[in-house]
């Protein structure tokens, strides 16, 4: 996550910001099943999810990184 926080750091220049990055890995981290486009939808709600650990991994990451 850490390098995809890198990533979006820098989004302005490579137009790569966390929404862009975790619609196109969330399918490979949590492969989900596209049955029809209502399982669709709601899987975007674990895209959201990857977006805010993109965004946050700060957060969610700072205990791992200090060691």
């Amino acid at each position: 996550m850490l390098f995809f926080f890198r990533v979006a750091e820098h989004g302005k220049e490579n137009l790569m910001e966390a929404r862009t990055l975790a619609t196109v890995i969330f399918p490979t981290l949590l492969r989900p099943e596209f049955t029809s486009l209502a399982t669709m939808g709601d899987q975007m709600n674990h895209c959201l999810f990857i977006q805010s650990c993109i965004e946050k991994c700060n957060y969610f990451f700072e205990e791992a990184e200090n060691n």
